[in-house]
């Protein structure tokens, strides 16, 4: 028998660091100057959003953090990591501009966590984890096939599959696809940097 089970309609994730690289000192020291500013300045806001989940930037996801803060380095980054997913989705080679549609920093303290939702409005949607223990709320990406968990032959496979947070890594998605955030046990706060990209038609 030479045929096999062929997985169709996958859902791109892209995953990269940027520890190890020449930048991520800079990124670290630039986002750590935004978050200081951002707390010395009272921004933080979590009444929308309840618990201890707030955003220390915009609440109405309309200002762009990364540009706010001149995040170079991290944009440089950002860059390179966005050139690979797209060419790994058959872009090679193609010249494409974007715009950060929005970016911003947020904090989850003891307890904190984030529904289930989308950026559907975004081409890509990203977190970068600036500080965390890696125990502190993984992130998790819903099945966008919702009907497989009524098949008796799909319902096994995985429906949600999370990502442990790390200091320095980068996560890039579909904008549309569901995700969230668990729950953080651990007494430490977590802090990441998130965006909206939008491609030039």
């Amino acid at each position: 028998m030479t045929e096999s089970v062929k997985l169709l309609f996958p859902t791109p994730i892209h995953v990269s660091h940027a520890t190890g690289t020449s930048q991520f000192d800079q990124i670290q020291s630039d986002f750590q100057s935004a978050y200081d500013d951002l707390i010395a300045n009272n921004v933080f806001n979590n009444k929308r959003w309840g618990g201890n989940t707030g955003l220390l930037s915009d609440v109405d996801f309309e200002e762009d953090l990364l540009t706010k803060y001149k995040s170079d380095a991290f944009k440089s980054f950002l860059g390179d990591a966005v050139t690979d997913y797209m060419a790994q989705l058959g872009f090679d080679g193609v010249n494409l501009s974007y715009n950060y549609a929005a970016s911003w920093m947020t904090l989850h303290k003891t307890g904190a966590f984030a529904h289930t939702h989308t950026h559907s409005y975004s081409d890509i949607s990203g977190v970068y984890y600036f500080k965390t223990n890696g125990q502190d709320g993984s992130i998790y990406f819903e099945n966008p096939v919702k009907a497989q968990v009524t098949g008796f032959i799909t319902h096994r496979i995985d429906n949600r599959l999370f990502f442990t947070p790390e200091v320095g890594k980068l996560i890039l998605f579909p904008g549309w696809l569901d995700h969230g955030v668990d729950f953080n046990t651990t007494a430490d706060e977590r802090v990441s940097v998130s965006f909206n990209i939008n491609f030039t038609r």
